[in-house]
């Protein structure tokens, strides 16, 4: 510098790099990190200001959080320092779409040192691009799934447990349209009456695979519990309740007893002990008290439920069918089936079994029986063969009198029917007779029992003394029938 007098000396000398505004950052991503949370990162300009080949210092960034909609709005601006790579945003509204802009700023006197703001671009964290949800122009908020709907487990085979369900009804945005990136399944199988866990794991699924089944084949009566969760850019949703199923195999074959026959008009369905009996019946008939027309002719066979009927145990509510073959030779030649409908009592986990199937059954024939029962996964192996010769109640007997056998003494006599229950002249096992003698109220003009006697099949002769003198007596056999009166 100069004045009047003259220069005076130099000053000290200082060096400036002439510099410009920074170029935008580059490689800037705006993921969710959490529940509406939201991560932006960034790298450093290609040019800080002093151009491609001279680095310049960076005095620092500024980030801006953009809401979208139909007007944009800002949400927030921060700073932060020039070694800042990333910043994050919480508490952010679930379902609304944002945008984050990055500029960095260096001490160049333009627009106060800083450069153009770079968009964010939105990352799905599968790394694909969703229009409106992650995508150029922003990121959806989102929130975590909440749990899958209509979880469901069901027999998928022999020792197989399926299991399907629905997509979450809120995938992350507050609807169900959100992206789901995929599924993360649980299950684990417990042998049948023990607490350990013996097979499971877990399993990714797809975001459009929404059925699963167990791998190989799970022993007879492992329970499998199961439990799903999806998975969304916000991370892990909510679990499922957890369901349980047993695994199902093919089932024993059913154990045939024995087989009976009659013609009697009764319900057709009883009870005894552990067997349950069904009626195939021929003809159509009716009784008070029953549902439907019971047949006058009828073979019933007397069978239980195996020791495994698919899980490990006699369920009989696992079984959904028992199929009977029906032939009149031993050798099955010709076949009548007959499918009847398992009815489980659920108390007691025991099939009452009740149907009625017209069949052909001719009288006096002997006829062979075997069957197999069905359950979920399919049929059981066959029966042992049971044989019964088709028969109906006997005919009266033949010759029934009534005799005085000296004082106050009557003796009923009769000789055997002719048709035995198999048909006249067929031979048939009689079981014996019920023989009911009676006496005759005169003043009711009623008569009453006085006493009842069961004999064998070979007795046909019944003696009874003591009786009163002037008093009407009959006597009745109810098996088979025949009523006789005697005089007074």
């Amino acid at each position: 510098m100069g004045n009047p007098v003259g220069l005076g000396p130099y000053s000290n000398v200082i060096s400036r790099l002439a510099a410009g505004v920074p170029s935008a950052p580059t490689a800037v991503t705006l993921r969710t990190i959490g529940e509406l949370t939201m991560r932006v990162a960034w790298s450093p300009p290609d040019d800080t200001g002093g151009g491609a080949a001279a680095a310049h210092p960076l005095m620092g960034y500024e980030v801006t959080l953009v809401q979208l909609g139909e007007t944009e709005a800002v949400v927030l601006t921060r700073s932060e320092a020039p070694g800042t790579r990333q910043s994050e945003f919480t508490g952010l509204v679930r379902g609304t779409a944002y945008q984050v802009q990055v500029r960095a700023q260096n001490d160049a006197l333009d627009d106060s040192g800083y450069g153009p703001a770079a968009v964010a671009a939105g990352q799905c964290a599968d790394g694909v691009s969703r229009a409106g949800v992650c995508d150029a122009a922003g990121l959806v908020a989102s929130g975590a799934a909440s749990a899958p709907t209509g979880l469901e487990l069901r027999v998928a085979g022999s020792g197989v447990i399926g299991v399907s369900f629905g997509v979450p009804g809120d995938t992350g945005d507050g609807t169900s349209t959100f992206p789901v990136l995929g599924y993360e399944l649980e299950w684990e199988g417990r042998a049948l009456g023990s607490g350990t866990v013996s097979a499971g794991g877990t399993v990714e699924l797809g975001s459009g695979e929404l059925e699963w089944q167990t791998p190989g084949s799970l022993q007879s009566g492992m329970r499998v519990s199961v439990r799903v969760r999806a998975r969304n850019v916000a991370g892990d949703g909510a679990w499922s309740l957890q369901l349980a199923k047993a695994a199902v195999i093919y089932p024993d074959a059913p154990i045939f007893v024995t087989a009976g026959s009659g013609s009697i008009e009764t319900c057709p369905v009883s009870t005894e002990g552990g067997t349950r009996r069904v009626q195939l019946v021929r003809e159509g008939g009716g009784r008070a008290g029953c549902s439907g027309s019971i047949p006058s002719l009828y073979l019933a066979l007397y069978w239980t439920v195996p020791e495994n009927t698919g899980s490990g145990s006699a369920d009989a509510s696992l079984l959904t069918a028992l199929t009977v073959e029906i032939s009149g030779t031993a050798s099955f030649d010709a076949v009548t089936s007959v499918v009847l409908p398992i009815i489980a009592n659920d108390a007691s986990q025991t099939a009452h079994l009740g149907a009625e199937q017209s069949v052909l059954l001719d009288l006096g024939r002997t006829y062979f029986l075997r069957g197999w029962v069905t359950n979920a996964v399919g049929r059981s192996g066959l029966s042992q063969v049971v044989s019964r010769q088709a028969a109906g109640l006997s005919s009266a007997p033949l010759g029934a009198e009534l005799r005085t056998m000296g004082e106050l003494a009557l003796r009923a006599v009769w000789e055997p029917p002719l048709d035995l229950g198999a048909g006249d002249g067929v031979s048939y096992p009689l079981l014996g007779y019920e023989v009911s003698f009676l006496e005759l109220d005169t003043t009711t003009g009623t008569w009453t029992s006085v006493e009842t006697r069961d004999l064998g099949a070979q007795d046909h002769a019944a003696d009874f003394s003591g009786l009163q003198k002037g008093v009407m007596y009959q006597v009745r056999g109810v098996y088979p029938s025949f009523p006789l009166e005697s005089e007074p």
